[in-house]
This record gives C-alpha cells, sequence and structure tokens, in this order.
C-alpha cells in the first residue's frame, strides 16, 4: 500500500491476501482487483509481473487490510465471519476504536484460538481548512 500525499488516491499491490474492505462515506465494500498478483509464495512459478491498482481514496475514507485469518474465522454452525456486515455496523466509530471492536468481536464469534489474524485500519485524515488569505 501506497498513500500519496498529493492525490486522494491509494495505490494497492495484491499478492494473494484477500481484498482489502473499502468505507467511503456509508457504502463498505472489497476492492476490486483487476489483475491481482499471484501470492507471494507462487511468484517464482511465473515471469514476476505485478499490477499495482490505484483506487480512490478520498478525506474521510476507511481502508481495512486484514489476514484470510480474519475473513475465514467461522462460529460452531461453520458460518464464516461476516466482516463487511461488522464494518457496516462500525461506520460511526472513531478509526481508532475498529481495531480492539474486531478483535473483541472475532475472539467472541469464533470456536477456539484466533489464528492467522492480522488487521490494519488507515484513514484519510480530512484535510486541514485552509488559513485566510493574509490582508495588504
Amino acid at each position: 500500500m501506497e498513500i500519496p500525499d498529493h492525490g486522494d488516491v491509494v495505490r494497492l499491490l495484491s499478492c494473494g491476501h484477500p481484498a482489502p474492505l473499502l468505507q467511503h462515506g456509508r457504502e463498505v465494500a472489497p476492492v476490486a482487483f483487476a489483475d491481482p498478483s499471484l501470492p507471494v509464495n507462487l511468484s517464482g512459478l511465473l515471469p514476476a509481473r505485478h499490477h499495482i491498482e490505484e483506487v480512490p481514496f478520498e478525506p474521510g475514507d476507511r481502508l481495512l487490510m486484514f489476514t484470510d485469518g480474519v475473513s475465514e474465522t467461522r462460529d460452531a454452525s461453520g458460518t464464516f465471519y461476516p466482516l463487511e456486515e461488522r464494518m457496516r455496523g462500525w461506520l460511526t466509530e472513531p478509526g481508532s476504536r475498529i481495531p480492539d471492536l474486531l478483535h473483541t468481536d472475532l475472539a467472541a464469534y469464533g470456536t477456539g484460538h484466533l489464528d492467522d489474524v492480522a488487521a490494519l485500519l488507515v484513514e484519510r485524515l480530512p484535510r486541514p481548512a485552509a488559513a485566510p488569505a493574509p490582508r495588504p
């Protein structure tokens, strides 16, 4: 992931992990990769080619990157963890609370210890208000 200082985009390279979830306003959806790269451990099988996706990432947007241990956590009936649904339920939560909410919810949802669970939430902060021009 690369977030340039200028411009409202994020640049992403997918090498086998689940697509990150992008929250834009009240919408939460996985980032659609047009051309994902092979997983890191398989990249030696074919000539190297990596496509970097440039995705809109505006002030107020949040991006949740996570390992498959998050999305593959199952409850007692075998149902996968409903990550998108949970993220929609946390739209108004401060970004700083999301990792703790996610960890607590995953632990309660799963049937045992958590395995291969890692998540990172990145928020594009609102731009500071422009200072008024000095008067001559």
